[in-house]
This record gives C-alpha cells, sequence and structure tokens, in this order.
C-alpha cells in the first residue's frame, strides 16, 4: 500500500529477472515461455532472443506488464494448464491427469472461489494499477491475460484506467459473439 512500485520490483521478480538474463528456467515462467518451447513452440523469450540485452539492471521498472485477470477460460488448448484455464481444471478433475496435467490443491483452491470473486477487482490490483500510473513513464505496453481475459467483468474499466500505453489483449476468442461485439465497442478508439 505505502509503496505500489513495489509491486513491479518485487524480491521474486528481482531473483526471476537475474535468472532471466542467465538465460535459466525459474518457476515464474514454467506456464509461459518455457513450457511453449517444450512443445516445439517458439515463445516471447525466443522471439527477442537475438535482440541486444538494452539493461541488465533487475531493479529496473519492467516495459511491458502483463497481467493475468482470472483462469475463467471456455477452452481447453493443449498449449494451457489447469492453473491457467478452468475448462482444463473440469477436465483433469472429471478423468484424471493429462499428459503434465494435473488436478493440483492450487486447482482446488480455484474452483472453491465463485466466478465473481475470481473476476472481481481485488485489493492487490488496485494496487498493481497505481504502480502502473505512478510509473507509467517507463511502461511502453500491458498485456491483459487469462484464461480468456474477455470473460473478465473488470478488463474494460481496467482499460479505462490506462492511459497512454499500448493494451494488448490475448485472447483464444473462447467467447459468444454477443461478447465479442461487447469488447470490440469497448475498445473502440483505445490505444489496444
Amino acid at each position: 500500500d505505502k509503496d505500489p512500485t513495489l509491486m513491479l520490483c518485487s524480491d521474486q521478480m528481482v531473483k526471476d529477472r537475474t535468472l532471466m538474463l542467465q538465460n535459466k528456467k525459474f518457476h515464474s515462467c514454467d506456464h509461459g515461455c518455457f513450457k511453449y518451447e517444450e512443445l516445439g513452440k517458439i515463445s516471447e523469450r525466443l522471439k527477442y532472443n537475438n535482440q541486444t540485452v538494452t539493461s541488465t539492471n533487475v531493479h529496473k521498472i519492467p516495459s511491458t506488464v502483463t497481467i493475468s485477470l482470472s483462469s475463467d477460460c471456455n477452452l481447453s488448448c493443449v498449449y494451457c494448464v489447469p492453473d491457467l484455464s478452468s475448462s482444463w481444471r473440469r477436465q483433469v478433475k472429471e478423468h484424471g491427469q493429462m499428459g503434465d496435467n494435473n488436478y493440483t490443491p492450487f486447482n482446488k483452491l480455484q474452483d472453491a472461489l465463485k466466478q465473481k470473486q475470481r473476476s472481481s477487482q481485488t485489493k492487490f490490483l488496485d494496487i498493481l494499477m497505481r504502480a502502473i500510473e505512478i510509473n507509467k513513464k517507463h511502461i511502453k505496453r500491458i498485456k491483459f491475460t487469462g484464461g480468456e481475459p474477455l470473460l473478465n467483468s473488470t478488463l474494460y474499466d481496467l482499460i479505462e484506467k490506462i492511459n497512454n500505453v499500448k493494451i494488448v489483449i490475448i485472447s483464444g476468442l473462447g467467447v459468444s459473439d454477443t461478447q465479442l461485439d461487447k469488447c470490440l465497442k469497448n475498445i473502440k478508439g483505445k490505444n489496444v
């Protein structure tokens, strides 16, 4: 609360950035770049791997902030996991482990929350949005992911609060035509 900027440079993030600069795998990216690479796909890490590192300062405010809004999702994509997809959680809960996908205590906790609780604006998100506002001169891009971010009721409120920053929405478009039309209407004229 006292220093929202710490949200962008927590001890864990500093440790992760240190390992990232050493090109070493770390837990925070288990379901991101390394998961894609294990499947033979091009990850964000590999996409930018040939570029010159412009900063080795692990305490620097990131130029891109990725916000996972919730794990609510209508799809069970092959590259995803139960932690990030409520659909995957239902699959492994009903049918048992599928490949590396397993129903974990964390998944059980996620399922215990009602959808409104999973997609409501939390104190954590409030602090993160304040940190972004305070540091907007350093932040160039905000990426919203999920689950399926288009299912999240707070997405459009968050977009309204963000000025002068490019917004990227990572979506599998696993939503109804009505929901997609609502999204397109809400982001019209925004830097999305």
